[in-house]
Parts: structure tokens; C-alpha cells; sequence
């Protein structure tokens, strides 16, 4: 059995970790805040459609990261 945020047992290489990076600079629109919605990371793109806050949209926002 594996722990919290440990390798999955029987797997070989290092496990990538989740981390938070301060954008300095963007431009484009920017959602506003929202719950509901679906993300999905794809290569460096990350992907965020629907979802909403009064009312649900159907936006769909691809960041580059």
C-alpha cells in the first residue's frame, strides 16, 4: 500500500510532484471565478471549460503554461 503522495507501488523513475508558480505577466482575458467547471491538463496547455458563478457558462479557456 502506498502513502500520500509516495510512488505507486510497482512503478519505476520519480514521481512528478504538483506546484504552484506566480504568473508575473499574461495577456488575454481572464475567467472570472467559478465552480463547476472541468480542467484538464494536456502537454503544457491547460484546458478549463464551463462551470460558473451566477449562472453556469460554457467558456472554455486553454492557458499555455
Amino acid at each position: 500500500m502506498s502513502t500520500p503522495g509516495s510512488a505507486v507501488s510497482g512503478t519505476t523513475g520519480s514521481v512528478l510532484q504538483p506546484r504552484w508558480k506566480r504568473v508575473l505577466g499574461w495577456s488575454g482575458p481572464v475567467p472570472r471565478p467559478r465552480h463547476g467547471h472541468r480542467a484538464v491538463a494536456i502537454k503544457e496547455l491547460m484546458v478549463v471549460f464551463g462551470g460558473g458563478n451566477e449562472g453556469i457558462v460554457d467558456e472554455l479557456h486553454v492557458y499555455n503554461t
